[in-house]
């Protein structure tokens, strides 16, 4: 019997397919998946009740309900059993799941570091852990435990085609992992240092900036020291400074990346402007810890007056502080 359960549910057992619309019961199929993901392939009965029948008085007479259908569907009905409270999945032939294979795989490929093997691994992870089950508590564990080894492999993977070179191979699988994983600071760096590599310092500042927002969202923290020591290298070769005790003009790109989600930011530095053009001078502070995107903001208050005519300059210092 061989048990699929990476981006899709397909049994195939004796010659026979079935999905997930053919076996009668939603909660039939649960108990031959959590089976099919347990330990051994088997559970204690009072564990699969409480997994799938939660608070129900006779939830032991439900599994007895979804057993009975099972063995109607399954080829070697003898396959799932149930014996001193223990239910096992053990069909005749052997049992084989997507998740095991992807598992041994995961492991070797990360051991050995081979990136024939790591490719091999990456391909095996056909998508999320049972998508149609993505709110079913019991899935919940299993599905981020496969989900945090396949991007393990993807950033082991990325970090091999960048030492060869291969930049944009690199950075498709820094933008796969990110598809997974938004807040995964270490592929938000890879793709910064591919698109210096490439000579796009502003998308690797842009990046920086989609890092920076990401991070503010989802998680309320700042950037690790080593995402901001990137940034500041790459800005400080962006604008062909030496990073030096001494102040140097900064001349702003004349297509600086777009800031990402501060609106409220900009609208500050608009009604500074107007108070300006009003005739009423004044004065902005931008604080706050490092790498949360000051010299930025200061460039773009910057960029702003000039389009409005005015003359403006700005400075950088050795420490990355603008």
């Amino acid at each position: 019997m061989e048990i699929s359960l990476l981006g899709r549910f397909l049994v195939l057992a004796s010659g026979t397919r079935l999905g997930e619309d053919d076996i009668p019961g939603r909660k039939a199929a649960a108990l031959l998946k959590l089976l099919a993901l347990a330990p051994g392939h088997q559970l204690a009965r009072d564990v699969a009740v409480e997994a799938l029948w939660p608070g129900v008085e006779d939830g032991s007479a439900q599994l007895y309900k979804a057993l009975h259908q099972l063995r109607r569907v399954l080829a070697a009905p003898e396959s799932i059993s149930l014996a001193k409270n223990l239910l096992k999945l053990a069909p005749p032939e052997g049992l084989a799941t997507d998740i095991a294979a992807f598992e041994l795989a995961a492991r070797e490929a990360l051991a050995s570091g081979r990136l024939e093997a790591l490719e091999a691994a990456a391909a095996r992870y056909a998508g999320d852990l049972l998508p149609m089950d993505l709110h079913a508590p019991w899935a919940e564990a299993p599905r981020d435990r496969l989900r945090q080894r396949y991007l393990d492999v993807l950033l082991a993977l990325a970090g091999k085609y960048l030492g060869r070179g291969d930049l944009p191979a690199a950075a498709q699988t820094w933008r796969t992992a990110l598809e997974k994983d938004a807040t995964l600071e270490a592929a938000h760096r890879g793709l910064m240092e591919v698109f210096a590599r490439e000579g796009q310092r502003d998308r690797a500042l842009k990046q920086y900036g989609v890092c920076l927002d990401v991070l503010a969202d989802e998680l309320g923290v700042a950037p690790s020291q080593d995402t901001r020591a990137l940034y500041e290298r790459i800005e400080r070769e962006s604008l062909g400074a030496e990073a030096t005790a001494r102040l140097v003009p900064l001349q702003a790109p004349t297509q600086a990346p777009p800031l990402v989600n501060r609106v409220a930011e900009c609208r500050a530095i608009e009604r500074c402007l107007d108070e300006l053009a009003a005739g009423r001078g004044g004065a902005l502070i931008m604080e706050g810890p490092g790498g949360i995107g000051k010299s930025r903001l200061v460039r773009e208050l910057a960029a702003r007056a000039r389009q409005r005519g005015y003359s403006a300059s700005t400075f950088s210092f050795n420490n990355g502080d603008g």
